[in-house]
């Protein structure tokens, strides 16, 4: 086999060496298929995640349980049964190609319990068939296998065997044993797993514990922990030679297994009572399943880093949405434990440890420090584990998250001992009396990530008053942030000299309110780094906040002026949806930190940039954003404020829902109601429930969007009809005699003015400027005349564009009449009189078998009818020129697909932007397999228009059932024509009548295969569908044109007033 291979064949990857070695199997060049040397040689599709399970069962057969390959075959037909149902594997009698022995069922890993157990009746039916006396189901590490042939074809409890027989042999009682450190893994030893293996293996465990909803989540993962922690006990307890508890033995009873679990619990229980205090609380038949699902797998010897990813993403979705609050993604981690060059000997606190993230990878840091500096295995284990048991300690405020920290770290090897539950802003007495090493200045490093949002009330925690935040010049605040009061807690924990690594959110970076809680981290700290984060770090767990991260020393001592490193991560890692992304700027930051902390070589560079101290205490924010370019506004003409040009102090809008407008109405003008280039739209003009007099616009008014869309400018003219403005928006009435209000508004559009708004805007869920720093926007100012002249530039160049547009617009709508022009379609006259006819007839012949509904039977549909028929081309139904695919995939065996639903089409253009990465939850509408040249019609009366065709082959391309199909056109008929026939406002009114359905209507199969369209010649079609491309081409050539004229006139404007 060549050696690309072996990337390739990434599934269980020692045993298909094996089987390659043996001369079992191989593989075609492409290494897409397999060739099986048994009993007769057979090919299949090695894509397919079930041949893996079933090759790597195939080799196990021959090289561990002794079976000769000539006497095993593949895909055999079962008599008695349906002539699909084939058997996977069948083991005949030695030298008896006629009487079956063992049969079995292969499935891929990680299928529900449901699919388990109907995989076992399968192989029962098949088994019973065949006359066998045996039967095996694989999914991966689960597998069960029975004896058939002694008991009642009904039995599944008591047939069960710990493993099928070796060689024609018997049954063992049980099948794992524990093996010396020196001895080679056999069919006996545990398996070590790779971290997928174990990550899928959790996942089945934790679906069989929730028993589909029975229990909550939380309850569930608690209970799944209950049994790892037996597992992990089971695994470290068994002497040398003995069998392993946990394992279900030959003819054992669910009762039987749960009987020694609960042994086992209890027993550790006793000798480690601070993880768990409650008992198992699950039926023996659950506790059976979740022991088949582990049994096989040696958890404590598959090495740390697997384990913590994999424990690291099943906790993930139990820290989804409400608990995500516990649980700092991997990456962010990682990056905040390198930041602060841990040592062995320093003790290191998370106040709010959450899962634990920031003390394992604490304690990973130095176990990897060990194995880089010693030899030796127990000098190697001594180090890092005196780390992990003597100097890590956390606080966690919930009791169940604070059992999950410390199982956490149990699976990584211990550490778990000074992990407490305790409200960590309580009095440190407290804590000290739970654990002594708690207590005022005890610890050289913090890492946290506090909790965000909550509020500590004085009438509800009194010791809010023994906090410096929590008072207000010396008197009680009647409320505080949990993270303003951490930030002060950590403060006390840290010795003099102790370094900090903190999460915090933007709003403390930033908001002119909490000015009070930056002077105290630099009247307390030194800030080493600030480092920027997306906004999407946190969002996979339910949290949208805007955070950086900060890299403090205590310090409480006056300081000189220094450098502060800052940093924007722009990737980190992973997407908003938690996939895994290349794009990562934390390995280059802290590169550059560590060059910069060690004085080699530091460059500035687009991501990192240095500030003094002295320059954030004067500008008072501290976010990296604000910092990393400094706004300086350089002109020939005086800078002034317009706080200098306005006669007001810039009020704030209305809180009106909108409604409906009727002509004669007060206008109701919001944010998007705005586009970027400060004109108003009119495609959804509103207005508002209450109209109040002080919120009508008057000549020359100028507004300001403060939130969302920031920084988009609108404005008012009185020819523009009476308005009044909503409260997203900030109003400044300019004084005309120092500013023309044009003037202003051309400003607003150059790229100086957008870097001050990129500045300014303040990080959040949706950023903002308020109208104290709008006022403080700093504009050159020409005198008034020249003002003008640079304001009739912008004029001037928006009534170009919008001559422009408006001719790309004539000819986007003439494709409709062109079309049927050319088809001799010719529509009835007055079509909106025949629409608002609100009474008509039908004769009973025209609804006899068809629909009742009134709009169905609507006149004008029966004249688009009768158009279409009178046409100059043949009409023929669709279903005699196209094929649409009817065949629903089965994307549960799949790894990941890329989906295509409506959302992925952009409507107007009839184009597939993108398509939609997903590695897991695949939407139960992903269930058409479409590659390139299909033609996708959407289904939805609401989206009617979304029709493209499949440009790009994309590995498991997947389509919404939300879209006909269509694989094939008959010879005579082109996908384009087709297409431009149904994008037509004639075949889209006429898709729509069609659809059915009270909430969300949708045509059928049957009545979108009805509908007819006339087919004129092949190289009339090629003719038509050439004119409508030119047509469309030319209009985006007039839009491109129209954006070129603006953004010129811009660059002109900048060239006057800057240069």
């Amino acid at each position: 086999m060549k050696e690309a291979n072996k990337d390739y064949l990434h599934f269980n990857n020692d045993i298909i060496q094996k089987g390659i070695a043996n001369n079992l199997i191989s593989f075609n060049n492409e290494n897409t298929r397999i060739i099986y040397n048994a009993k007769t040689e057979k090919s299949y599709n090695y894509k397919d995640p079930e041949e893996k399970i079933r090759a790597s069962v195939f080799i196990k057969l021959v090289v561990d349980f002794g079976y000769n390959a000539k006497d095993i075959d593949f895909e055999v037909r079962v008599p008695r049964r349906t002539p699909e149902d084939l058997a996977d594997i069948v083991v005949y009698e030695k030298g008896k190609d006629t009487q079956p022995y063992l049969v079995v069922e292969c499935k891929k890993d990680g299928i529900s319990d449901s699919q388990f157990e109907q995989a076992i009746e399968q192989v029962f039916g098949n088994a019973n068939s065949l006359g066998a006396k045996y039967s095996w189901v694989v999914a991966g590490n689960t597998d069960t296998a029975f004896d058939v042939k002694n008991f009642n074809s009904m039995e599944r409890e008591k047939n069960v065997i710990s493993q099928i027989p070796v060689s024609y042999g018997q049954a063992p009682k049980y099948r794992f044993k524990k093996e010396k450190k020196s001895s080679k893994e056999n069919r006996n030893s545990l398996k070590i797993v790779s971290r997928e293996e174990l990550i899928k293996t959790l996942e089945k465990c934790h679906d069989t514990v929730w028993q589909g909803g029975k229990l909550n989540p939380s309850d569930a993962f608690d209970e799944v922990s209950k049994i790892l922690f037996c597992k992990l006990q089971d695994e470290k307890k068994t002497a040398v030679s003995e069998f392993y508890k946990f394992q279900v033995g030959t003819h054992e009873e669910s009762s039987d297994i749960a009987e020694r679990i609960h042994g086992i619990y209890k027993e550790g229980k006793e000798q480690d009572p601070n993880v768990f205090s409650e008992n198992i609380k699950l039926e023996d038949d659950i506790i059976y399943k979740t022991v088949e699902h582990l049994q096989s797998i040696n958890i404590n010897k598959t090495d740390l880093d697997s384990k913590g990813v994999a424990f690291e993403r099943f906790m993930g979705d139990f820290f989804k949405g409400k608990m995500g609050q516990y649980f700092t993604p991997r990456n962010i981690v990682d990056f905040c434990v390198k930041m602060l060059f841990i040592k062995q000997n320093e003790r290191v606190l998370d106040p709010a440890c959450g899962s634990g993230g920031f003390l394992l990878h604490a304690m990973d840091l130095i176990r990897k420090e060990a194995e880089a500096n010693y030899d030796d295995e127990n000098e190697i284990h001594s180090y890092w584990h005196d780390f992990a048991s003597k100097n890590l300690f956390g606080i966690e405020i919930n009791e169940q998250i604070a059992r999950v920290c410390k199982m956490n770290m149990i699976i990584h090897d211990d550490g778990h001992t000074n992990i407490i539950s305790a409200d960590s802003l309580d009095n440190i007495e407290k804590h000290t009396k739970i654990n002594s090493q708690f207590k005022k200045e005890n610890f050289d490093i913090i890492l946290t990530n506090p909790p965000f949002g909550a509020k500590v009330l004085i009438n509800e925690k009194k010791y809010l008053k023994d906090y410096q935040l929590g008072l207000n010049n010396g008197k009680e605040r009647a409320a505080q942030s949990t993270e303003v009061l951490f930030i002060e807690r950590c403060s006390h924990y840290l010795k003099e000299g102790g370094r900090m690594a903190i999460v915090l959110p933007d709003g403390i970076l930033t908001n002119a309110t909490l000015q009070y809680v930056r002077d105290f981290i630099m009247n307390n700290f030194k800030i080493n780094a600030i480092v920027s984060i997306p906004q999407t770090a946190f969002s996979h767990y339910g949290a949208g906040v805007k955070c950086s991260l900060l890299f403090l020393t205590k310090s409480t001592k006056n300081k000189e002026d220094y450098d502060i490193f800052m940093a924007q991560a722009e990737y980190v890692g992973y997407d908003a949806t938690g996939r895994e992304i290349e794009q990562n700027d934390l390995n280059e930051i802290f590169n550059n930190y560590k060059n910069f902390i060690e004085k080699k070589n530091f460059k500035l560079n687009d991501k990192c940039f240095l500030i003094k101290f002295n320059s954030i205490k004067s500008n008072k924010r501290i976010d990296a954003g604000f910092n990393k370019n400094p706004y300086n506004l350089l002109s020939k003409y005086s800078i002034v404020k317009l706080k200098d040009c306005i006669l007001n102090k810039g009020t704030y809008g209305a809180n009106e829902p909108s409604i409906p407008y009727n002509e004669g109405d007060i206008r109701y003008i919001r944010i998007s109601d705005i586009d970027e280039n400060g004109n108003l739209k009119n495609d959804t003009i509103k207005t508002a429930k209450n109209i109040d007099e002080k919120y009508i616009l008057n000549d020359n008014d100028f507004l300001f969007a403060r939130t969302g869309s920031v920084g988009r400018t609108f404005l008012y003219k009185k020819s523009m009809g009476k308005s009044i403005y909503a409260g997203y928006l900030i109003k400044y009435i300019l004084d005309t005699s120092k500013i023309y209000p044009e003037y202003l508004s051309a400003y607003c559009q150059t790229s100086k003015y957008w870097q001050w708004v990129k500045q300014q805007e303040r990080p959040a869920v949706q950023s903002n400027i308020n109208a104290e720093e709008y006022s403080s926007l700093t504009i050159p100012l020409p005198p008034l005349d020249k003002q003008k002249e640079i304001a009739n530039i912008m004029k001037d160049a928006n009534l170009l564009k919008e001559k422009l547009e408006k001719e790309a617009d004539k000819l986007l709508s003439s494709i409709d009449e062109y079309l049927l022009r050319e088809l001799g379609i010719n529509l009835p006259k007055k079509e909106t009189d025949l629409k608002n006819r609100i009474s008509y007839t039908v004769k009973l012949s025209e609804i006899k078998g068809n629909r009742f509904d009134c709009e169905y039977h609507q006149i004008y549909y029966k004249k688009f009818e009768n158009a279409i028929k009178n046409t100059k081309y043949k009409t023929v139904k669709l279903k005699e020129k196209i094929f649409i695919n009817s065949q629903l995939e089965d994307t549960s065996k799949y790894e990941f697909i890329n989906y295509i639903d409506l959302s992925c089409i952009e409507k107007e253009k009839g184009i597939i932007i993108d398509t939609i990465f997903m590695n897991k939850d695949f939407p139960s509408r992903a269930r058409q397999r479409v590659c390139k040249g299909d033609l996708l019609v959407s289904t939805l009366s609401g989206s009617m228009k979304a029709i493209a065709i499949v440009e790009e082959d994309k590995e498991n391309l997947i389509a919404s059932t939300g879209f006909f199909v269509i694989k094939e056109t008959d010879k005579d008929l082109l996908k384009y024509f087709l297409i431009s026939i149904l994008r037509t406002n004639l075949f889209q009114e006429l898709l729509k009548r069609e659809a059915r359905g009270a909430i969300m209507s949708s045509i059928n199969c049957n009545d979108f295969l009805n509908i007819e369209i006339p087919t004129p010649p092949i190289e009339i079609q090629q003719k038509i569908v050439n004119e409508i491309n030119e047509r469309k081409q030319k209009a985006l050539r007039l839009q491109k044109e129209a954006k070129e004229i603006l953004e010129n006139a811009k660059s002109k404007i900048e060239e006057i007033i800057f240069k």
